[in-house]
C-alpha cells in the first residue's frame, strides 16, 4: 500500500492512495475478493489529518464506507470545515467511497 502527498496547505491535504491485491493486508481480508480493510481506509484519512493538526489526539465521530475499495489508486482528502475535519476517498470519477468526521480532543 502506498500513500503519496499530492498538496497539503494548513486546512487541506491530498493524497494518492494506491494498492495491489497481492498485498498481504488486501488478500487476506476477503481472499476471494481482496478489498482494503476499513480499518486501513481510516488510517489513511487519519494519517493526512494528522499532518494537518498539532493536537496529538483525534476523534472519529462518523466513519461509512459506501462500497469496497478494490485494488487500485484512490483519492484521499482532509478538509478543515470549522472545528472538525472531513475525509474522504474517491474513485477517479470523484464518486466518494468513503467518508469520515473527525474531531480534535480538547
Amino acid at each position: 500500500m502506498d500513500l503519496t502527498i499530492m498538496h497539503q496547505s494548513p486546512e487541506r491535504a491530498e493524497a494518492c492512495l494506491s494498492f495491489a491485491a497481492h498485498d498481504p493486508w488486501v488478500r487476506e481480508h476477503f481472499p476471494h475478493m481482496p478489498i482494503l480493510p476499513g480499518s486501513l481506509a481510516l488510517a489513511a484519512i487519519l494519517h493526512l489529518t494528522e499532518r494537518l493538526t498539532s493536537t496529538p489526539e483525534l476523534t472519529v465521530r462518523r466513519f461509512r464506507c459506501h462500497t469496497p475499495l478494490c485494488p487500485g489508486s484512490y483519492r484521499v482528502s482532509v478538509i478543515k470545515e470549522g472545528t472538525h475535519w472531513h475525509g474522504s476517498i474517491e474513485d477517479n470519477q470523484g464518486q466518494h467511497l468513503v467518508r469520515a468526521e473527525i474531531w480534535e480532543c480538547p
